[in-house]
């Protein structure tokens, strides 16, 4: 197994601009755990906190921590050993690359940390999925930090005090735009939750949805469905009848149906008689939109 090592110390970065970006989730692998806990200089509680948060899939090979003080954040990136020709320019640009991310990673840490957007939605991860690009501007002071190579991983660990990390998220200024993208992407991570059959995660992303004052007439029925996977009909009919009120002028005739269609298969009189709500509502809407043929 070939082991590069590149150390750095005391080395101070800025960046002007930089992007953080939602893309295809990994999980750690073993080069970047041997990594973490072969960095000698590495204090243990920042390296224990770090292996934590391997644990979990990360965008784009980048995971983050606080602990003791201290921001660290480790970046990975794999090089093809088989392109021999290219190997060392590509070995080259991945060094950079997982040193820029290393950097950038605890940046917007900190940004997220303090800026009100995160604040109004809530979930790092789902702002990530809907804004696709953060612009970032930051600097970091008296960060130590290395990079070695295991095998076709490139891996880069930093860390640094928390107070030397001077960070600001660039905001877009359309918020109603950013509600809706989280809204989808919030949906888009409900509908992979209910594909894994995790109803109760689908269930937390939705009721956290909820406290931002965000739905949709799809969303509401993907819950409905949610609900009755985990047989709670009770919660389900709640559900329906609230929505019934929010959505009561919109011209959706599938909405409508759908619902009803799944409060008829509950055995109660309540969810009978808003069932009939929903049909009733149906009727209304093809009625109104129905127009008479006029002869020529």
């Amino acid at each position: 197994m070939k082991t590069r090592w590149i150390r750095y110390f005391l080395l101070p970065f800025c960046v002007t601009t930089c992007f953080l970006s939602a893309s295809i989730c990994f999980s750690q692998s073993t080069e970047v755990r041997t990594a973490i806990e072969e960095y000698s200089e590495l204090p243990i509680p920042v390296k224990n906190a770090l292996l934590a948060a391997v644990e979990k899939p990360a965008n784009d090979k980048t995971w983050t921590c606080e602990a003791d003080g201290f921001i660290a954040s480790v970046a990975a990136k794999t090089v093809p050993s088989k392109d021999r020709e290219n190997y060392r320019r590509l070995h080259e640009l991945a060094v950079s690359q997982t040193n820029a991310k290393s950097f950038a990673a605890m940046c917007g840490n900190v940004a997220f940390r303090e800026k009100s957007l995160l604040t109004r939605f809530g979930d790092k991860e789902l702002l990530l999925r809907a804004l696709k690009n953060i612009s970032i501007s930051g600097s970091v002071k008296g960060a130590l930090h290395e990079t070695r190579t295991i095998g076709s991983e490139v891996i880069t660990i930093a860390y640094c005090p928390s107070a030397n990390i001077k960070a600001s998220l660039n905001e877009p200024k359309n918020i109603e735009n950013i509600a809706e993208q989280y809204l989808r992407a919030g949906h888009l991570k409900i509908k992979e939750a209910s594909a894994k059959d995790n109803n109760p995660e689908a269930i937390k992303i939705w009721e956290h949805l909820k406290t931002c004052n965000l739905s949709s007439p799809e969303l509401v029925v993907d819950i409905a469905e949610c609900y009755m996977k985990m047989d709670l009909p009770k919660e389900c009919i709640g559900l329906c009848k609230e929505y019934r009120q929010v959505y009561k002028d919109r011209n959706d005739q599938e909405f409508f149906i759908r619902l009803g269609d799944i409060l008829a298969d509950i055995p109660d009189a309540e969810a009978e008689s808003l069932a009939n709500s929903f049909y009733d509502r149906v009727d209304e809407l093809r009625k109104t939109n129905t127009r008479p043929v006029t002869k020529q």
